[in-house]
């Protein structure tokens, strides 16, 4: 039964080869073939995009065959099938299963780290949701408790971080978990502001958001120092800038106080000028730690989404240092290409012929080609010289007065064949095809 599920499968049978495997694993419990029979079931439904009964027979060769080495990544590959189904419900309950089933073994627990940050990302996508939303009921209490859920779990992972501190993957999630659990407290500092009515309760926000950004600072540097995972390491560096980014944005942003209002428009002139060179200042230091992460995403040639934030930020505060070319890689064409259409007889060689013989500048030939043309010529004039002779009698008569063309007036004549007319939009001109753009710029 094994071969004909096989066969099926391989002709692209794949209802029939499901059936046939999960018969075999029903009619025959002794066969050597039964769990990989199972596997195949599960998988094959997957590539079907039957995601939901593929869930389900994943989940069930972990619960039959519990001893292989392979049960746990099986389980874990159903909460990624609910994720593709976008249940978040069941991804969660799968994820929570698998945490409660393997938690106890030495070789799983990066896989429960991930599992615990899989959590925390449905339940991020919740609190956003909840943010975004026009209209919520009790938006305040729900953001609360979806605040909770995602730090409990990203806490929970961090917690079994410990117990594999040298695993890869479980360093990946354990910085990312620190990284999130920092996102929430940096959001508060973002809302700060100078918003003060005097120029006294100005100076004190300032003072108190300058301190908040130092005791930010130290746990994105926390992420850096203690993990030291590439990805998380960018994205910590991009938020350390983004914090003294912050800073000046709020400076900008600053009213006028009152009290200083008081005096005249020049006295609040001067004292947001005196904001902006502090700003600036601040600026500076946005701008190096910008920098640190884009050079340390260049060394280790880090494409992600921070290292995009992080050169758009530095575009937008040093553009001359840090261009990016938004430009299409091919402008579009509009209009005619060609004067005579876009298809012509045989391919339109000759009129390409045509047109480069015009394009191209004309070689100078040797003087001995030029004379052996010459005297080609003049054998061939020969033979009807007498009756050219009479033929320039007779116009000479019939002319009156028109002088004859010279001698030398007609050999350049022979030797230069009139030219055909350019067309200007002909291919093979050498032309801008921007030419006219530029002008309408200027």
């Amino acid at each position: 039964m094994f071969r004909v599920a096989s066969k099926s499968e391989q002709a692209f049978n794949f209802e029939k080869a499901v059936k046939t495997y999960l018969a075999l694993v029903g009619k025959y419990p002794e066969s050597d073939k039964r769990a990989d029979a199972q596997l195949n079931a599960a998988l094959a439904l997957e590539g079907q995009q039957k995601y939901k009964k593929a869930a389900k027979e994943f989940e069930r060769y972990a619960d039959m065959f519990p001893d292989k080495q392979e049960a746990p990544d099986v389980f874990f590959r159903s909460a990624l099938i609910h994720a593709k189904r976008k249940d978040t419900r069941a991804q969660i309950r799968t994820l929570q299963e698998f945490i409660k089933r393997y938690k106890s073994k030495e070789g799983q627990i990066p896989k429960v780290v991930e599992a615990y940050v899989r959590i925390a990302d449905i339940h991020l996508e919740r609190y956003n949701a909840l943010k975004t939303a026009k209209k919520v009921k009790k938006r305040s209490k729900k953001l609360k408790a979806a605040q909770k859920d995602i730090e409990s779990a990203l806490n929970k992972a961090k917690e079994f971080h410990e117990q594999a501190p040298n695993s890869p993957a479980a360093t990946y999630y354990a910085a990312k978990a620190e990284f999130f659990l920092s996102e929430f407290i940096y959001a508060d500092y973002a809302k700060s502001g100078m918003t003060g009515t005097s120029a006294k309760k100005q100076g004190a926000q300032l003072k108190e958001k300058t301190e908040q950004l130092l005791e930010v600072q130290k746990l994105y540097e926390n992420i850096i120092s203690t993990y030291r995972q590439a990805d998380w390491s960018l994205a910590a560096l991009f938020r350390i800038g983004s914090l003294y980014d912050n800073l000046q944005n709020s400076i900008f942003d600053a009213p006028c106080p009152k009290d200083v209002a008081k005096i005249d428009e020049i006295a609040c002139e001067e004292y947001a000028l005196m904001l902006e060179d502090r700003a600036y200042t601040i600026e500076d230091k946005a701008v190096e730690a910008y920098r640190t992460a884009n050079d340390k995403a260049l060394e280790l040639a880090l494409k992600n989404e921070w290292q995009q934030k992080t050169l758009e930020a530095l575009n937008r505060l040093r553009p001359d240092d840090f261009p990016i070319d938004n430009t299409p890689l091919a402008m579009p064409t509009s209009g005619n290409v060609y004067a005579q259409d876009f298809i012509r007889v045989d391919g339109g060689a000759p009129f390409l012929r045509e047109v480069m013989s015009v394009a191209e500048p004309e070689e100078e030939e040797p003087e001995e080609a030029a004379e052996a043309e010459g005297a080609e010529d003049g054998a061939a004039e020969e033979p009807g010289a007498a009756d050219g002779e009479e033929s320039s009698l007779e116009g000479e008569a019939s002319s009156e007065g028109q002088a004859a063309p010279t001698e030398q007036q007609s050999e350049a004549e022979a030797a230069e064949p009139e030219a055909p007319p350019v067309d200007e939009a002909a291919p093979g001109e050498v032309e801008d095809p921007f030419e006219d753009e530029e002008e309408e710029d200027k």
